[in-house]
């Protein structure tokens, strides 16, 4: 029996066939980008948000190894900040940067992925990968 894929939080990505992409929140008063989405903004206070579609690409802004066992997660594994085109920082779990040179600033990619599993279900969301 096939275990229930539950995301591990309800609309911030969607995942396509054709490239998956993250969503965030836009304010209509003072534009300011939010992810994951919020439903006011911490700049202006004004509710008045609307829902967009991040890029999937962006930059390695800064990462740390992690050598710890941590809950769900077996060492080493990656975490870091990845700046998008629309100026926003995303915190992700990285994918494949086991045999890869990590530099600040190099060329990541969305992916869509298992995080960890459960008895009955696999939780999974968004990461990041480098692109080359």
């Amino acid at each position: 029996m096939s275990k229930e894929r539950v995301p591990i939080r309800e609309g911030c990505f969607v995942e396509e066939k054709n490239g998956s992409h993250l969503i965030a929140t836009r304010c209509k008063s003072c534009s300011q980008i939010y992810f994951p989405p919020l439903q006011r903004c911490l700049e202006c206070y004004e509710k008045d948000m609307e829902k967009i579609e991040l890029s999937g690409k962006g930059k390695l802004y800064t990462y740390t190894v992690i050598q710890m066992p941590v809950s769900h997660y077996k060492p080493p594994f990656a975490l870091a900040w990845v700046e998008l085109p629309e100026g926003v920082r995303v915190f992700t779990q990285l994918k494949h940067w086991e045999n890869t040179e990590l530099q600040i600033g190099m060329d990541m990619k969305l992916v869509i992925d298992n995080l960890w599993e459960e008895e009955e279900k696999v939780v999974y969301g968004y990461k990041f990968e480098p692109s080359s």
